[in-house]
């Protein structure tokens, strides 16, 4: 599912903007256990975008409903089962067209339900692999309960708004629909399902035409125990991470800071929230007593106005933009402070080896030897269009460029 790799990389939480009164009937019909949730304009031009040329969804003619509402909804399971939700408008228009669908279904291999609501005139039709599926639906429908009643989904619903559908994420149930190879060059898998797990309640894409082109992205999930919400308390920042950044830089995660003691203060209450805030103080006292000085009067006396990590061509490099950078010294040498910048920060700022740095231009680059020296020698000009002012976060994976600004986070194609 295409779809997972491009939302994904969403990593900011919004505050709560009340609910959505206008709920499409399409939903009522949606199982609660339901983890990922596809609110689509029209049923056969989005599922071509969705799905690939191998699912059977796609092998169907759906004649008079190809541009009928629909959902792609998969279930809370240890496998990915989707079910297809049409709404097939009026009973009485609707059951010849109908017919022919759930014909071309069965060929398939695949099983269907008409479920007809005679007292409000309305139908949908649910198309399945699984047969239990269906059976979930038809239990959810006796019940008269559905996705609506799923934590925090009717809070995310208000902010489904895309002009050619809206995707939804249960990220408690990341470990089901995180694809397997996400970003896993960078990052272990067991750190990205934490990661959405703990950033908030749901993510919520808001699909364009384009469809994987552009896409605004959102999270729901009020309260310090959500790590997104840390960004709501923050000033968008000015980024000079281009300036540096190497043409080949396939992963780049860019925090600029406002001010850093402000990010740091709104960590620390997500960390309280977690009940995991003393692990955090321990951590700081073991690596002033390594070290000799402690993490936060080292962030204090650079003034750190951006801290950034960028892979490019194999190595990886941590960035670091004191408020008085030009005294730097340009030769490589050996980097006095290991790990302060991922206990400070976030552990995505943890390039592995820290042996070395170099002043670059105004920025510290902290990593292996190596890798040092490849950044020094490297060709600048990663993106001419990346962003720099009012930015609260940047991230370049795959192809596709994610930002946070203060008037909300938007993901783009960048191949």
């Amino acid at each position: 599912m295409p779809i997972f790799a491009a939302a994904l990389l969403a990593v900011a939480c919004s505050e709560g903007q009340g609910v959505r009164n206008d709920v499409p009937d399409l939903l009522r019909s949606i199982p609660s256990r339901s983890i990922v949730v596809m609110h689509l304009k029209d049923c056969e031009p989005a599922l071509e975008k969705l799905l690939d040329s191998t699912s059977a969804f796609r092998a169907i003619d759906y004649g008079h409903f190809a541009k009928a509402e629909a959902i792609l909804s998969y279930d809370y399971g240890a496998k990915l089962i989707p079910l297809l939700s049409i709404n097939t408008g009026k009973v009485a228009d609707t059951v010849g067209d109908v017919s022919s669908i759930i014909s071309q279904a069965a060929r398939l291999k695949l099983h269907s339900r008409f479920s007809r609501d005679t007292v409000e005139g309305r139908s949908v039709l649910f198309i399945s692999p699984s047969e239990a599926a269906l059976g979930e639906v038809d239990n959810h429908l006796s019940a008269r309960t559905s996705i609506l009643e799923a934590p925090g989904f009717t809070e995310a619903l208000a902010k489904g708004s895309g002009s050619a559908g809206t995707v939804y994420l249960r990220n408690d149930a990341a470990s089901r629909w995180l694809p397997n190879d996400f970003l896993l060059k960078y990052i272990p898998r067991r750190k990205m399902v934490d990661f959405f797990t703990r950033a908030c309640e749901w993510t919520v894409a808001a699909l364009s035409s384009g469809m994987l082109d552009d896409m605004q992205i959102s999270e729901e999930g009020e309260g310090d125990r959500y790590f997104m919400n840390v960004f709501d308390a923050v000033e968008a920042g000015e980024s000079r991470l281009s300036k540096v950044l190497p043409d080949s830089a396939d992963f780049v995660v860019d925090l600029p800071l406002k001010s850093w003691k402000g990010y740091y203060d709104a960590r620390v209450r997500y960390l309280d929230a977690r009940a995991v805030l003393d692990k955090h103080k321990r951590a700081l006292r073991t690596l002033k007593g390594t070290f000799g000085k402690d993490p936060l009067a080292w962030a204090a006396e650079l003034d750190l106005k951006e801290v950034a990590l960028a892979s490019f061509d194999g190595h990886s490099v941590l960035l670091l933009r004191p408020a008085k950078g030009k005294n730097l010294p340009r030769e490589s040498g050996g980097f006095a402070y290991p790990g302060f910048a991922a206990e400070l920060f976030g552990g995505v700022f943890a390039p592995g080896d820290e042996s070395s740095c170099a002043g670059v231009q105004g920025w510290l680059a902290v990593g292996g030897a190596e890798d040092i020296e490849a950044f020094t020698a490297r060709q600048v000009g990663v993106s001419g269009d990346f962003p720099a002012k009012d930015l609260k976060f940047a991230v370049l994976a795959d192809g596709r460029l994610l930002c946070g600004t203060s008037a909300g986070i938007s993901i783009k194609n960048k191949k």
